[in-house]
């Protein structure tokens, strides 16, 4: 007998958040939501931390062009903020 089990014993399990191997499916969102690849891009960046000035840098179009492509990725996922947008993002697929 080992001395590990000699009393109460607690398991720890400690998974990703969001589920067992859920992981961010931005081009599944895209296809499910019909998403444009602007739309996407803004995604893609709002789920990686960056801001919308770092987003519109990158992809060379103004601050505004990026806060339009987030409005409507908004409407098109039925979200009212960014900490819902992520939510979304993370949580558990749905079946059915």
């Amino acid at each position: 007998m080992s001395w590990y089990f000699t009393g109460p014993t607690v398991v720890v399990l400690i998974e990703p958040l969001g589920g067992v191997g859920r992981r961010f499916d931005p081009e599944g969102l895209a296809l499910r939501y019909d998403l444009t690849r602007a739309e996407l891009r803004a995604l893609v960046g709002i789920a990686g931390g960056k801001s919308y000035a770092q987003i519109a840098a990158e992809a060379g179009v103004s601050l505004e062009t990026v806060r339009t492509q987030v409005k409507r990725l908004y409407l098109k996922l039925d979200v009212n903020s960014q900490s819902a947008l992520l939510r979304l993002i993370h949580a558990p697929m749905q079946l059915g």
